[in-house]
């Protein structure tokens, strides 16, 4: 996606800032450690630091590396989010800071759980009698997923395709 390929950029823009001066077999994995405790992000680091991995495993196949000090690296645990956005947040948000569209986007997202991007392929071709056509393509298969009609999602479709949503 382009936001992952933009995030890796970044990432590369700091390894190469932290390791450019080295060698790729002069890297060890306590010079991993090292850029870890300096990074000051734990989980953003972890991130840094697949990567690398993942451009060694390309330099070992090039012949440009021997090893790959990332493979008996030992990352900084991760704990998952817990908090969940409660409805009057939502509502909050949604009715101090968007316009009409974007308020029907956030509601469709939140009913029906599907990823942004699954979302952002609806047009009006997607609205059909049996309910809502959602195009998915993931691992490469595309395919449609209906979501059947409900009371709450035919609003939510009305609003987002109201004459005064903007669209």
């Amino acid at each position: 996606a382009p936001r992952t390929q933009e995030d890796y950029r970044a990432y590369c823009g700091k390894l190469k800032y932290a390791f450019g001066h080295m060698a790729p077999d002069e890297v060890e994995t306590t010079d991993l450690y090292a850029y870890h405790e300096r990074r000051g992000a734990p989980v953003r680091a972890n991130r840094e630091i697949t990567v690398l991995g993942v451009i060694y495993r390309y330099a070992i196949r090039w012949a440009a590396a021997t090893r790959n000090p990332v493979g008996g690296f030992l990352y900084e645990p991760e704990t998952p989010r817990t908090r969940e956005v409660k409805r009057a947040e939502r509502v909050q948000f949604a009715r101090s800071y968007c316009p009409r569209w974007l308020r029907a986007f956030i509601m469709l997202k939140y009913i029906t759980g599907r990823r942004q991007a699954e979302l952002l392929r609806l047009g009006l071709y997607s609205i059909r009698d049996e309910g809502l056509a959602v195009p998915i393509a993931k691992k490469r298969r595309q395919r449609t997923l209906i979501l059947t009609w409900t009371p709450s999602l035919r609003r939510i479709v009305a609003l987002a395709y109201s004459p005064k949503s903007g669209n």
